[in-house]
């Protein structure tokens, strides 16, 4: 298979990005989660719900779900949301990477996000 310079591919279910000769693992942290575009999404009170149809899918989100969603358009890290995060809830959560990722994880198990 032929990569080029910059694109992530899957190793045994591990991302990698290719720069150069050279290939690195992506980390959670730094991975930038995308939400798939089928999956339709309603603001309900400060929570949400994703409304899965391929999958047959309804899935309720409470208020911290629901705004680390709202970030997962491919141009947020694990990091960065764990940064706004704590912007947005005023709150000095050492382990909020550790929560985002958790939240991040469960997306994945649940098809919620485009595979990268």
């Amino acid at each position: 298979m032929e990569v080029g310079a910059g694109e992530t591919i899957r190793r045994q279910n591990m991302p990698v990005q290719i720069q150069g000769n050279n290939i690195f693992r992506i980390t959670m942290a730094n991975e930038k989660p995308r939400k798939r575009t089928d999956v339709v999404y309603r603001s309900v009170d400060e929570g949400g719900l994703l409304v899965d149809i391929k999958n047959k899918m309804v899935h309720s989100l409470n208020v911290t779900a629901n705004f680390i969603w709202e970030l997962c358009d491919g141009n947020h890290s694990c990091q960065d949301i764990s940064e706004k995060l704590r912007e947005r809830f005023d709150t000095e959560n050492t382990d909020s990477l550790k929560d985002i990722e958790r939240v991040i994880d469960t997306f994945r198990k649940n098809r919620l996000l485009e595979n990268t």
